[in-house]
């Protein structure tokens, strides 16, 4: 699995703690055969070839010692600085393709409202969806190279250019994800404060493991919901420090905003590849039953 490299000082802690077992396996049945069917199996095995029985007694994410939310800070303060040139320059390239992309989006919208006043049913209402969807999967094409760029970074692999704009892989999974994320989040909010506000923090890292594994948006969810849960405090705290860093930012309008938002990704970033090593066991999983079914085990 791949770990994010902190610089000297924060890595030693930092990857120890990221290391995981690569297998926890449960009890064996009698004569170290699989407990539900019987057949003979590796001491070491994940997963019983003849029933595909997950062979583990607990997911690694819920037995994961706690982030230390000093050594996330730490890391990410030490990534920003030695990587602050590429940031910044990061940040203002996302800024202006934003600003450009919307404002042309707009505008092909208000070029497009005399022909859509002209048909039956439509008119502003279609020309606000048309604008709306179009958006949408323009900022889900940005977000997608930010979270793949910032991510690359965090683990200390070298950037050889700026994918801040990426229309392959996983972007309308990256859509779907987004739009069921911030509509939770906004009916949470708009009901009940208090479940907005969960949705928000313990369902971030959906996106990240849509940019990071290619995940469908339901899948997305349940392991975000599942990564942050058994560490709710110290992503808690990370949150708290986000606002606190944005209202800093907002003492220095433009310049804040372009200083503080690329340390704002590399924090999550580097939260994430924390939280990241409670998901190492399914991919493994997953990777065996693959390989499983296309050999013809059923």
């Amino acid at each position: 699995m791949r770990l994010a490299e902190c610089p000297a000082g924060a890595s030693a802690r930092m990857l120890e703690s990221a290391r995981v077992p690569e297998t926890v396996s449960e009890t064996s049945g009698p004569d170290g055969c699989c407990p539900l069917c019987g057949d003979p199996r590796d001491p070491s095995a994940l997963l019983c070839e003849e029933c595909l029985r997950r062979l583990t007694r607990q997911a690694v994410s819920e037995s994961s010692p706690a982030v230390s939310v000093w050594n996330v800070l730490e890391c990410s303060w030490q990534l920003y600085t030695q990587n602050l040139g590429l940031c910044l320059l990061a940040s203002l390239l996302d800024l202006v393709l934003t600003i450009f992309g919307i404002a042309l989006l707009l505008l092909g919208t208000l070029l497009l409202l005399p022909l859509l006043q002209g048909l039956p049913g439509l008119g502003e209402m279609g020309a606000v969806l048309i604008f709306g969807m179009a958006a949408g999967v323009y900022l889900s094409a940005l977000g997608l190279g930010n979270l793949r760029f910032f991510l690359a970074l965090a683990r200390g692999e070298p950037v050889k250019r700026f994918p801040l704009f990426q229309l392959e892989r996983g972007l309308w999974k990256m859509t779907g994800t987004g739009v069921c994320y911030w509509l939770l989040v906004l009916t949470g909010c708009s009901l009940l404060l208090v479940p907005g506000l969960m949705a928000l923090v313990l369902l971030w890292p959906c996106g990240r493991l849509v940019a990071d594994r290619n995940y469908g948006c339901v899948q997305a969810m349940e392991q975000a919901f599942r990564l942050t849960w058994p560490q709710r405090r110290p992503v808690a705290a990370i949150a708290l420090l986000h606002l606190l860093i944005l209202v800093l930012a907002s003492g220095l309008p433009g310049l804040g905003h372009l200083l503080a938002v690329p340390f704002v990704a590399i924090l999550y970033s580097v939260l994430y590849l924390q939280l990241e090593k409670g998901i190492a066991e399914n991919a493994a999983f997953d990777r065996i039953y693959e390989e499983l079914i296309k050999s013809g085990k059923k």
